[in-house]
């Protein structure tokens, strides 16, 4: 048997390798709570940067939509101060005819019609020949929103008609100019 002395000398290792042990899981465990609070710090910044970029993106779009808005109405004021003098002059012929592309009711497809503004209605026929138009939108009341500054991703040169009597008509203009003309005379007759 084990000596008195023995035993007591394994008693005093015995505890002094669980002290070792306590001081090892201390340093570990704080060295893992310093590692998990650094990580959660990281996160929060990371969360930080991002929101502060989104709003900053946010100001951005809204500073860009809002002087498209300004650049297109000051250009719709020109284009109106350019046509006013047309029309006083040629009441009764046509404000605008030219070519133009239609969404078709349901979205999926675009047709090219020929568009004639006069007397306060917006006539689509099939081609610059035909007599008999397909469609005709009454602008007295109709309100137009430009679909480039729509929230969704559009087209450039599109714009959308929302007649008194209900639905949405998405046009497409050829280019720029097309584009504002036709605003133009829609805002003017509507």
């Amino acid at each position: 048997m084990p000596s008195r002395a023995a035993s007591q000398d394994i008693f005093v290792d015995t505890e002094d390798r669980l002290a070792e042990e306590d001081e090892e899981r201390a340093a570990k465990d704080l060295e893992l709570r310093t590692k998990l609070k650094a990580e959660s710090d990281a996160r929060v910044e990371r969360a930080l940067r991002q929101k502060a970029e989104a709003v900053k993106w946010a100001k951005e779009r809204e500073t860009r939509e809002r002087k498209g808005v300004e650049e297109q109405k000051s250009i719709l004021s020109k284009v109106d101060d350019e046509v006013t003098p047309t029309i006083k002059g040629f009441k009764s012929q046509a404000l605008l005819s030219n070519f133009i592309n239609v969404q078709t009711p349901d979205g999926r497809f675009w047709t090219r019609r020929w568009a004639v503004v006069k007397a306060q209605k917006l006539y689509l026929y099939k081609d610059e020949l035909a007599t008999k138009p397909l469609e005709t939108i009454d602008l007295p009341g109709t309100s137009w929103r430009n679909a480039m500054a729509a929230e969704i991703v559009t087209i450039p040169n599109s714009f959308a008609i929302k007649p008194k009597t209900g639905g949405e008509r998405v046009f497409l203009a050829d280019n720029k100019a097309h584009y504002y003309q036709t605003l133009a005379a829609i805002e003017l007759k509507s």
